[in-house]
């Protein structure tokens, strides 16, 4: 899509939908080895104590990355 601002000038946009209007999935990935800092962000110490002892557990230190959680969870039908 194509738009002229205020000064006249052409300017390409690329159009996004809402994707939450639609029932999908979208993955909370978290990058890095380390994930929290204290003091980051409003981070506390404690909480950052926290994460850390939750990224050496996870893959976080070994891959460098994790998945942290996902929306859009569809529930799965209980078998009898």
């Amino acid at each position: 899509m194509t738009f002229t601002d205020e000064k006249q000038q052409k300017k390409d946009m690329l159009v996004l939908q809402n994707l939450m209007e639609k029932e999908i999935r979208l993955l909370d990935l978290k990058v890095g080895s380390v994930t929290a800092v204290a003091n980051w962000q409003g981070k506390s110490w404690f909480g950052s104590v926290l994460q850390k002892f939750v990224d050496f557990l996870s893959n976080s230190q070994q891959e460098g990355f994790r998945l942290e959680g996902f929306t859009g969870k569809k529930e799965l039908p209980l078998q009898e």
